[in-house]
């Protein structure tokens, strides 16, 4: 809904009324729904970002170890809302930024994975496989 660039806020207008069922809305409250959907969305895209960070960290791959070179570490995200929300994407990437620093984070890469659902389920799936197999 904030990528309505209209002066007055026809996309959100309609969204407003075929959606929530609000007929009538004035241009000040499409205004605040407008920035609410991008407060909202940032919000979800830097906890997203910091769960990314989190795994990066617990698998030491927070820091740059100059001696043996510079690693990549490749997130891949699997999803509708990171697939088609561009706004979503650089939200997230900033906040990987913002809490690794300008240096580490450029040895980050987040890319989109189709079906990466499925790839983590078998992954996972095989994991606990072999878990159960040992014991």
């Amino acid at each position: 809904m904030h990528s309505d660039t209209s002066a007055d806020f026809k996309v959100a207008g309609r969204i407003l009324k075929d959606v929530l069922g609000i007929p009538h809305s004035s241009l000040s409250a499409r205004k605040i729904v407008v920035e609410l959907c991008r407060i909202v969305a940032e919000r979800g895209a830097r906890l997203a970002g910091a769960g990314v960070v989190g795994i990066l960290k617990k698998i030491g791959r927070d820091n740059v170890n100059e001696a043996a070179g510079k690693k990549r570490s490749v997130v891949a995200m699997d999803g509708g809302l990171y697939e088609h929300y561009p706004l979503f994407r650089e939200y997230l990437q900033n906040a990987v930024t913002e809490l690794l620093g300008t240096k580490i984070s450029e040895s980050v890469v987040i890319d989109h994975s189709k079906d990466g659902s499925g790839i983590g389920a078998a992954l996972l799936a095989a994991s606990h496989s072999i878990y159960l197999e040992e014991q």
